[in-house]
């Protein structure tokens, strides 16, 4: 059943298990919400499934957050959240989460409910991440010349949306060498616990997002794309 991005709906990839390792799968999920598994339920905003699929490349998993490391890569419609090998998310002590964001429409949408969701996931700090190519015609070294409009327009906003998301928040613009680089070199800069990147629907192959997921050292969650979205 389909539940909106406030009230958070995880699911934990597994195959058959024992009841002894269902205990122990939800108190994985306890940890990575914040919530204890005997108190899992609407009161709490929060919902956990066990489940197990046949084939889950063919799976509806509706607008779930899957926690899973294999199935970001696999799935380009479902929001998957990779652990990348942490125990939590707050594994290495408090920290904001990484935002990168761009200049494409179905972006701003999903830095919308990006923002909705980590709350949900207990941050209450973010650091909003743009990366640049430099503009030829301008002598300036400040990013935010470089930038097109449609990312400063996106700019603009997200002061606004953190504050809809009661989230606080920094904004970190550069010129890097590479998109993925930045975003990973922002995130240890920053002592960011979780990047959050979005699929762009428009692109296939092996994008920018699949490079972070590839070489990236603390958890990621990515926002699936809905190809209704321009």
């Amino acid at each position: 059943m389909a539940r909106p991005y406030g009230a958070l709906h995880v699911l934990v990839s597994a195959g058959t298990v024992s009841s002894i390792e269902r205990v122990r799968l939800m108190d994985e999920v306890g940890r990575w919400t914040g919530t204890a598994p005997s108190t899992f339920g609407w009161a709490h905003g929060q919902v956990a499934d066990y489940f197990h699929v046949g084939d889950p490349n063919a799976y509806d998993f509706g607008d779930a957050i899957v926690v899973d490391g294999q199935l970001a890569s696999t799935r380009r419609d479902v929001t998957v959240l990779a652990p990348m090998f942490e125990r939590t998310l707050f594994a290495r002590g408090p920290g904001p989460a990484l935002v990168p964001f761009g200049d494409y429409v179905p972006e701003h949408r999903a830095t919308e409910r990006g923002l909705r969701t980590l709350r949900a996931l207990g941050f209450d700090e973010v650091v909003f991440y743009h990366t640049t190519w430099p503009d030829e015609g301008q002598a300036s070294s400040d990013p935010r010349d470089h930038m097109n409009a449609g990312a400063r327009a996106l700019l603009e906003r997200l002061p606004g949306l953190a504050d809809q998301a009661s989230l606080r928040h920094r904004v970190v613009l550069e010129m890097a060498d590479s998109v993925p680089l930045g975003i990973q070199r922002a995130q240890l800069a920053h002592g960011c616990r979780l990047a959050v990147l979005a699929r762009d629907p428009k692109k296939f192959g092996f994008t920018y997002v699949d490079r972070v997921l590839h070489d990236n050292a603390t958890p990621v969650l990515v926002l699936g794309a809905h190809t209704g979205e321009s």
